[in-house]
């Protein structure tokens, strides 16, 4: 597998985290997560990440629950690559590949991930490129390839 494509599964991998799809866990999104950790309300938890500019991770760690936050989160993210395979969104390989992925970076997951500015552009959102990615040229993943069945 070539250097480009390592990089863009890591991307969606990271990408997941902005995901708002209702998993298993019930979450709904990162901060739930984060309220649930850290037993602050969703509604402080997000105004405390907007005006500190950290991340949900970076506040479940300041309340030394950045362990119990990242545990959370891989099985939301879990939840997220399953539903899809199951939906048909993406095949069971790609499936396999994301979830290898999420394990690989808890080990050096830190809770600083990725912050709203720092973003590749690569995500599972339903934007107009129609899967073509910006400046791609037809190379990126479409993760909603079959959205509209």
């Amino acid at each position: 597998m070539n250097g480009k494509k390592v990089l863009i599964i890591v991307l969606l991998i990271l990408s997941i985290t902005t995901a708002t799809v209702y998993a298993a866990t019930n979450y709904s999104s990162p901060a739930d997560i984060a309220a649930k950790v850290t037993g602050k309300p969703v509604e402080k938890v997000i105004k405390e990440k907007l005006d500190s500019n950290k991340t949900y991770g970076e506040i479940a760690k300041d309340e030394e629950k950045l362990e119990d936050f990242k545990n959370e989160m891989r099985q939301y993210k879990k939840d997220i690559v399953k539903d899809k395979v199951k939906d048909g969104i993406i095949t069971k390989e790609e499936g396999d590949k994301f979830l290898a992925e999420i394990e690989k970076h808890q080990e050096f997951c830190d809770g600083t991930g990725p912050r709203a500015n720092e973003k590749s552009g690569i995500g599972f959102g339903f934007g107009h490129m129609m899967g073509k990615g910006h400046h791609g040229g037809n190379n990126g993943h479409r993760m909603f390839r079959n959205r509209d069945k």
